[in-house]
């Protein structure tokens, strides 16, 4: 069974904020239309505070491809603190 809860960005950030176990971040990263055109952006990523391997990894990244971030971003770090929560 699936269950799915619908949150928008906001939610998520307020969320990890006040757990005081996350700290959010912009980084820029390049996005690709998938053909020739490439453009920089900026991507929110959230990470574990004390957390200095990633946190030295982000610092040092330069303008990664944003795919690079699927493992540090909003939602992705939101679920699985909701995940880990509704399960214990």
């Amino acid at each position: 069974m699936v269950i799915k809860l619908d949150f928008t960005d906001d939610e998520m950030k307020d969320y990890l904020l006040r757990t005081g176990k996350y700290k959010i971040i912009s980084v820029k990263c390049m996005e690709s239309d998938g053909f020739w055109s490439v453009s920089e952006s900026s991507v929110e990523v959230a990470y574990r505070i004390g957390d200095t391997e990633t946190e030295d990894w982000l610092a040092n990244i330069g303008v990664p491809i944003k795919h690079v971030f699927d493992w540090v971003s909003i939602s992705g770090v939101f679920t699985r603190e909701i995940k880990t929560k509704l399960l214990n």
